[in-house]
């Protein structure tokens, strides 16, 4: 019966940890999500520090500066109705028309470097259905650095690339 009772308590046990979520995945899930919660265009809010890693916080805030100075251009210009330099639509998803959903699909830790599958669906007629992989570096917490996108769906390889074609 003790032998029983044993074998059944290591089972539970097994099962238990094997359910655990490591405390960094929880993280990597929770900035990947506040990622793709912003419904606001990058040009309309701060640049978010805890989100972004030093040199995409840089690039980001770069890309709004070559915005506004463009409209200041703009504004002097004999045409100041024109649309000023700038990435239209979603940003940090491969169909600039973005997505009606998301859903992360695979997270994967090496040491201070993540890599995330996201899926996204946009309802479309067919429906559009494609994965980017988030990439994440552990700048005293994990911080989004690019996102690598699917060739299917846009010309550019990742964001970092998309920005550069901007500024």
């Amino acid at each position: 019966m003790k032998k029983y009772i044993s074998i059944h308590l290591l089972m539970v046990l097994v099962i238990i940890s094997c359910n655990r979520i490591d405390p960094d995945q929880k993280k990597i899930e929770d900035k990947v999500h506040n990622l793709y919660a912003m419904k606001e265009s990058i040009y309309e809010v701060a640049v978010d520090t805890s989100l972004f890693s030093r040199n995409l916080f840089e690039e980001l805030n770069n890309l709004k500066r070559v915005r506004k100075m463009d409209e200041e251009r703009i504004r002097k210009s004999e045409h100041p109705t024109d649309k000023p330099i700038m990435i239209e639509g979603s940003i940090f998803s491969s169909l600039i028309d973005g997505y009606s959903e998301y859903s992360i699909k695979e997270i994967s830790i090496k040491d201070f470097y993540a890599e995330v599958m996201v899926e996204f669906i946009y309802p479309s007629d067919p429906v559009e259905k494609w994965q980017d992989k988030v990439i994440l570096v552990n700048e005293k917490g994990w911080k989004i650095d690019d996102v690598i996108f699917s060739l299917e769906m846009t010309k550019d390889k990742n964001l970092k690339e998309r920005i550069k074609s901007v500024n």
